[in-house]
């Protein structure tokens, strides 16, 4: 059985929790909550999202409403490794990039907030030469089982703070998208 995150998340985590409501049968209390979609993110009553929502922006909201607490260590200035090739970009181009790189015996290393970017919110692919269709989280699938193949650092939920740029080298300033994710797999 698949289930939802915000499930998952109630199961291994004891301060989250998870309910499902059947608006048909509460209609006053949809209606009050201002539910226009599903799923619904509700805390303390109130209403922080409604729809599809990506795991990143969700982390951002829950943030926003709830606060963070800081973490024992801190995610500045954490030496992540020195690259030949950084790529910026988790979509099609940037894959092929980090590909092409380690291809040639590059360093490299893949900076991305989500892998295969807009691609994942893409329904149908059919101007992908050779590929007759396809979906977006199939291509983005596909496309990290390509990159695995290389030996390609990535490093998701990121995003480039600053770029560096000076003539004996480069630096890359990047940190994790939430606070809650310090040091993302």
């Amino acid at each position: 059985m698949l289930y939802r995150p915000s499930i998952r998340w109630a199961l291994v985590h004891p301060d989250f929790e998870h309910e499902m409501i059947d608006g048909s049968f509460v209609p006053q209390q949809i209606e009050s909550l201002g539910i226009q979609g599903v799923p619904s993110i509700i805390a303390d009553s109130k209403l922080l999202h409604s729809g599809r929502i990506s795991f990143l922006d969700l982390i951002v909201k829950l943030e926003a409403f709830f606060g963070t607490i800081a973490a024992n260590t801190s995610s500045a200035n954490i030496d992540l490794g020195a690259f030949e090739v950084v790529v910026i970009g988790g979509g099609p181009a940037g894959t092929s990039a980090a590909i092409y790189s380690a291809r040639k015996g590059l360093k490299t290393a893949l900076l991305a907030e989500r892998f295969g970017g807009q691609v994942q919110d893409t329904k149908g692919i059919e101007n992908l030469i050779s590929i007759p269709y396809t979906e977006g989280p199939e291509l983005a699938a596909h496309l990290r089982e390509h990159l695995t193949a290389y030996p390609v650092t990535l490093f998701e939920q990121r995003r480039v703070a600053k770029v560096d740029i000076k003539l004996d080298t480069n630096e890359l300033a990047g940190k994790p998208i939430s606070k809650w994710l310090k040091n993302p797999p």
